[in-house]
């Protein structure tokens, strides 16, 4: 249940803990046996600068899921000293007594935990949560909290206005009610289900799933990303934070997602692995700096010890590992070398071909983040950029950082026909065979490189696109 480095850590606010843990077990093995929980509560109650009295019932989940239980009676015996723990809390003060978070929680609550179910989302299975929804201010909801936007409330996807976005930089200029102002860079696909929510004036109730005079509803026009409805006496200002969570209910309901729990601390989360993933894609390593990277992207507070101030890197490897990253992604480090080598070097050329392409998630993502846009015409628009395959695919090997370019659809093309090449000095050359003004411009420029030289395109892959050159 806990391991030896737990218990010498100890517990958050320990004298609280002992209190509770004498005041309710006179027996002293009792007492040893049920601290567990605390030890398995601190690093998140850290997390969230809460004691675990103060927990909702998504964050006692993560709780219990920390302590590991093997199956779902273990899980309500923890459960149980957890409910004593806020009931006492309540009986002494500490926490209001209007609401006790497991209270009534029927046992089947408890089966999930100890099975097999998935508990973090793939981007590509997000994306394809995103594209069965009617509405994009259903959509933009889970696509910005995946990428980082949340703030204390809510504040940051309620606050977000369309002046406080750099559509050029795909940047959002932020404001947390409780921290104040930062930047956010998101994906383009967050980009686009802003433009359209935006827009948006009316909204289809249940996924547009009603049908009736309630199937469509106005909704609000202020300046705000974020609206609700015009129905009752509805606000015309920005919306309140029951917003996000009831439309992230709703997709759940009625979205087949592969999850247990299609909340905003399960979707923040799984975009936090996803930036561990491509870290470690780009880096070789997950190590503090990365961590402490993805910290700062999602907003994650420091803490605060004397007049120091760190992440604590510690508690979000628990959560950003290669464990995690490997069941959600496969393993990632089948796709990092030091350097490549011809896949097909003794391989008779007829014997493979350019005109299956291969699309590995992996791989793209792999090159995506090396390049962020087309390495010869500066697209940067992802939906029409290409993971290319400079030596042709022949096996998972040929999916290495140095074998890869990233180009446009378009130009893609033209590269596999051999109607488009790269000279070892990086300089683009482009077949006399092509009559295009537009595609000639290209002659003579030397591509964009990586920001990273271990990512530079292989010479010998080169050298193997350029036997296939039409002149």
């Amino acid at each position: 249940m806990y391991n030896l480095r737990k218990k010498e850590l100890g517990m958050y606010r320990e004298e609280i803990k002992i209190k509770f843990l004498e005041d309710q077990y006179s027996s002293e093995e009792s007492r040893k046996i049920l601290s567990y929980v605390f030890y398995n509560s601190r690093e998140i109650e850290i997390q969230l600068e809460k004691d675990l009295y103060e927990f909702n019932i998504e964050e006692i989940t993560y709780v219990i899921r920390d302590c590991s239980p093997k199956k779902s009676n273990h899980a309500q015996r923890i459960g149980s000293v957890i409910t004593k723990y806020i009931e006492w809390a309540i009986e002494k003060g500490f926490r209001p007594a209007t609401f006790h978070p497991l209270q009534g929680i029927h046992t089947s609550f408890y089966e999930q935990f100890g099975g097999e179910k998935r508990l973090y989302l793939s981007k590509q299975k997000l994306e394809n949560i995103l594209d069965q929804l009617a509405n994009a201010q259903d959509a933009v909801v889970p696509s910005l909290l995946f990428d980082g936007v949340c703030g204390h409330k809510f504040s940051e996807l309620l606050n977000l206005r369309k002046r406080d976005i750099d559509w050029e930089n795909n940047t959002l200029h932020l404001q947390d009610d409780k921290f104040g102002p930062r930047k956010v860079v998101v994906s383009d696909r967050t980009i686009n289900l802003l433009k359209v929510a935006i827009k948006e004036t009316i909204y289809y109730s249940q996924n547009g799933t009603v049908k009736g005079r309630k199937e469509e509803a106005e909704l609000v026009d202020n300046e705000y990303v974020l609206r609700t409805v015009k129905v009752g006496a509805y606000s015309k200002g920005k919306s309140k934070p029951n917003l996000p969570r009831r439309r992230l209910d709703m997709i759940g309901d009625l979205v087949e997602t592969g999850i247990e729990q299609f909340t905003s601390k399960v979707i923040t989360y799984s975009g936090m692995i996803y930036q561990g993933y491509i870290s470690h894609l780009k880096n070789g390593e997950l190590e503090s700096k990365q961590l402490s990277e993805i910290a700062e992207l999602f907003g994650i507070r420091k803490v605060k010890v004397d007049e120091y101030q760190y992440y604590n890197t510690s508690v979000l490897s628990r959560l950003i590992n290669l464990k995690n990253i490997n069941e959600l992604y496969g393993n990632t480090s089948k796709y990092i070398y030091k350097d490549f080598e011809l896949v097909a070097k003794d391989i008779i050329t007829e014997q493979f071909s350019r005109k299956k392409r291969v699309n590995s998630p992996y791989f793209r993502s792999l090159v995506l983040s090396a390049y962020n846009e087309c390495a010869i015409s500066g697209e940067t628009l992802s939906e029409v950029l290409d993971a290319c395959h400079i030596e042709p695919y022949f096996n998972e090997e040929s999916h290495h950082i140095q074998n890869g370019i990233l180009l446009r659809k378009d130009i893609h093309t033209l590269f596999d026909s051999g109607l488009i090449t790269i000279d070892e000095d990086y300089v683009v050359k482009v077949s006399k065979t092509v009559k295009s003004r537009y595609y000639q411009d290209f002659q003579g420029r030397r591509i964009r490189l990586p920001s990273k030289k271990e990512h530079y395109p292989s010479q010998k892959a080169l050298e193997v696109a350029r036997s296939n050159f039409r002149l």
